[in-house]
Formats: structure tokens, sequence, C-alpha cells
């Protein structure tokens, strides 16, 4: 999952944007942050999830 990293240590995104979103690393552990990106995945329109499954190589 290509956002799992970026959660985890809250390194910068797209083109050295830096979001101010603090890393979880210390807080939740890796089971819980995938959990959580599996949530709000589920919440993408179809079309948005099939893209980034792609993505991600499922």
């Amino acid at each position: 999952m290509q956002n799992f990293k970026p959660t985890r240590r809250a390194i910068l995104g797209v083109a050295d944007f830096a979001s101010g979103m603090p890393g979880f690393a210390g807080t939740l552990n890796d089971g819980e942050i995938l959990d959580i990106l599996g949530f709000i995945r589920s919440t993408w329109p179809d079309r948005m999830q099939a893209v980034q499954a792609a993505r991600d190589g499922n």
C-alpha cells in the first residue's frame, strides 16, 4: 500500500509538499495503520479504488 510509509513515518509527500501530518509509528502499530488506511480507501469511489489497487500491484 503506497500510503503506508508516509503515514507511518510522516515523510514528505508529492513534489516535496510537507503536509504537517505527524508520523504514527510511535502511536499505532503497523496493523492499526493498515486498518485505518484500508477504511479510508473503502470510502473512495470504486474507480479510485481500482486506480490505487493497480498502483499497489493488486
